[in-house]
């Protein structure tokens, strides 16, 4: 898709999230649309700020590519592409819902939480996988000389 494609539908979104709050303002449903955005746009901007921060971390350019984005992540479970997008739809919709059920009990902000520790928990299972896979791969290098 491209770094283009990418900006264009980040665009698209958060002027949809955007659009979709201030029409709901003042409105019944507006802390469920606000929990709705919430749990869309969680994903790829916690992703994008754990990216960044890592990449920071590690003294390297935040905007230098690399591959440890959370789609990554799941293609090196060793899914097909269909799967892993499967896998990142379902985890999206357990977010959405996860955002909408705390924050209609106890608010935006424990919603929120939840979500951060959601997501920091699939990472780091994730991150967990890939580097048992990197030193299944050392293993089998030294194993062959």
């Amino acid at each position: 898709m491209g770094d283009a494609g990418s900006l264009f539908l980040g665009f698209i979104l958060v002027m949809s999230s955007l659009s979709m709050i201030h029409s709901a303002q003042g409105t019944a449903n507006s802390k469920t649309v606000l929990a709705i955005v919430l749990g869309v746009l969680a994903l790829p901007v916690i992703d994008s700020l754990r990216v960044y921060r890592r990449r920071i971390k590690r003294g390297s350019s935040p905007l230098l590519a690399d591959r440890s984005h959370f789609h990554h992540l799941v293609l090196q479970l060793g899914l097909q592409h269909r799967a892993s997008s499967m896998l990142i739809v379902a985890i999206t919709s357990c977010l959405i819902l996860f955002s909408l059920v705390f924050g209609s009990l106890f608010g935006i902000t424990v919603s929120l939480l939840v979500i951060v520790l959601f997501f920091s928990l699939a990472t780091k299972l994730l991150v967990l996988n890939s580097e048992v896979g990197f030193w299944r791969e050392k293993i089998k290098q030294l194993e062959i000389r």
